[in-house]
């Protein structure tokens, strides 16, 4: 083994930077599965360690309308004091020193909101103001829209209160909602005095509710779900909430998993390619070893030994990489993320890194190492002698290709959300595959019967280099061919992703939308 090892660093000490070229297609499929998995395991710890402080409470009750007086009396009895109320609706609110409006969602809530987590606030003694009730909380991007700054008034409906600072963050709720529904904070006491709560409003009711421990609230929901359920009223608990955010993590980390397919696959198509040119050029020294006595599967180790370690390398760095790219998502998307993304290096995600970056390459690269097995001694006196040729009849490239299709079936499987995912994936893969593949092969007969007499020489020497011993047109195909389908797949699936959420591109959509207008009203509004 010594030897093997010896022997396998000394033969790529002509071709170690493109060696090192070819490595490098691995390192960012490894770097994009470690940052992907590494990002969703981060989030789900996120959300395991903060679950109470996402909701603010240990359990919420929502409801649509006034939440009933038999409701209110079992939170009573089983949370006692540690309750407290909270009516949301949408108004326009205005700030007369600017004579500026928007619209935006009013929350008017009880002082012991929340009861884990606290508000953010500029500045900061805005937060315990308001809890004593002196004022309301605007946020942040509606104050800089206004001009507005602490002291000023602002009204809501018919009410005029004070403006005690600038929201910045809400337990459990990330800057990206308040893009587009900007948050006002104010006292439950003082709603009845803006007139905008009565009937007909469009009106959300919540009860926040706090517990000496989670199992006590996931109880209550448990014995009370089906039944408050029938009279219009939502429960979620610490524990509902922690499963809803650890599901829509699983289907962004199963979405993002795709991508870190595509691009260790074509790594390891790229590697493969690679593996092939540098034996094709290597045939000589090959022979040479043979003459010297060394067997054929020695030869054949001395380059899997150098795949495997082009794989581990590329797989080392794009830990590496993948741990970086980790480090800097809370620098970029910090804000945007509802809990306190904090980065943390999952050792089994590294394994599934290494593991997938070598075996893959491994995988991959067995097929043109293959071509080892028939490179004859006398291959060192005269270049005709190239060994016999078994094309697919040869057993082992069958069983090489078992096992590469095998390999790229269980990482795909692995990354897909459902097993069935992954099959389709594959399978799509192979046809495209077998489609190019057989594009290449035609592409070379049409080269070799072309008429180009007439022809330029170097139109001729060009499509001639197509069917030629040595050529690479088949590799080269299916290599740019299968780069090219996966990308674009990709960014065709993102597109249509994102078209569903694109409403203002979509005709027939209104400017001004009226609501809750009564039958008796259509006449005026008109």
């Amino acid at each position: 083994m010594s030897w093997l090892l010896r022997m396998a660093w000394r033969d790529t000490r002509t071709a170690r930077r493109r060696l090192l070229l070819y490595t490098a297609s691995i390192t960012l499929g490894v770097a994009a599965l470690v940052s992907i998995h590494g990002l969703g395991e981060n989030m789900r710890e996120a959300v395991r360690r903060q679950s109470a402080e996402l909701l603010g409470a240990d359990l919420v009750v929502r409801a649509d309308q006034p939440i009933d007086e038999e409701t209110l009396r079992l939170l009573a009895a089983t949370f006692g004091d540690r309750r407290a109320q909270e009516v949301q609706f949408a108004s326009m609110i205005l700030h007369p020193r600017s004579g500026a409006s928007r619209l935006v969602s009013v929350r008017a809530v009880e002082p012991a909101f929340p009861f884990y987590g606290a508000f953010s606030t500029q500045p900061a003694g805005a937060a315990e103001a308001f809890r004593r009730g002196e004022g309301v909380l605007v946020e942040e991007n509606v104050m800089l829209q206004f001009g507005a700054k602490p002291g000023d008034e602002l009204r809501i409906g018919t009410a005029s209160l004070p403006i005690l600072g600038a929201l910045r963050s809400v337990p459990g709720e990330s800057v990206g909602f308040n893009l587009v529904a900007p948050r006002v904070y104010m006292p439950l006491a003082a709603l009845d005095a803006t007139g905008l709560v009565k009937k007909g409003s469009r009106v959300r009711y919540r009860v926040h509710a706090g517990a000496d421990a989670p199992a006590v609230a996931e109880a209550f929901r448990r014995a009370h779900a089906q039944a408050l359920r029938e009279r219009g009223v939502r429960i979620e608990t610490v524990e509902t909430r922690q499963a809803r955010m650890s599901r829509s993590i699983g289907r962004l980390e199963s979405f993002l998993g795709l991508v870190a397919y595509v691009a260790l696959l074509l790594g390891g198509v790229g590697v493969a390619s690679g593996i092939h040119v540098f034996v094709r050029q290597k045939l000589t020294s090959i022979a040479v070893l043979r003459c010297v006595g060394a067997t054929v599967r020695q030869t054949l180790a001395i380059y899997l030994i150098q795949a495997a370690g082009m794989g581990l390398a590329g797989a080392l760095a794009g830990c590496a990489l993948g741990v970086g790219l980790q480090m800097a998502i809370p620098l970029t998307l910090g804000d945007m993320l509802p809990a306190d993304f904090r980065v943390r290096i999952n050792p089994p995600t590294l394994v599934e890194g290494l593991a997938a970056g070598v075996g893959i390459t491994v995988a991959l690269a067995l097929l043109p190492l293959l071509g080892v097995r028939r490179v004859s001694p006398l291959l060192a006196l005269r270049s005709a002698v190239e060994g016999a040729r078994r094309g697919w009849r040869d057993p082992a490239r069958l069983a090489v290709v078992a096992v590469g299709a095998g390999a790229v079936a269980l990482f795909a499987i692995g990354q897909a959300a459902k097993w069935q995912h992954g099959v389709g994936l594959v399978a799509g893969t192979a046809v495209v595959f077998a489609a190019l593949a057989t594009l290449g092969r035609g592409l070379m007969v049409m080269a070799r019967h072309l008429a180009l007499r007439g022809a330029p020489y170097v139109v001729r020497q060009g499509v001639a280099n197509l069917f030629r011993p040595n050529n690479r047109t088949l590799l080269v195909v299916l290599a740019l061919g299968l780069g090219a389908f996966l990308v674009v797949t990709m960014q065709l699936t993102q597109r249509s992703l994102v078209r569903e959420l694109e409403l203002s591109d979509r005709g027939g959509r209104s400017n001004v939308v009226l609501f809750d207008i009564q039958d008796d009203q259509r006449e005026a509004v008109r």
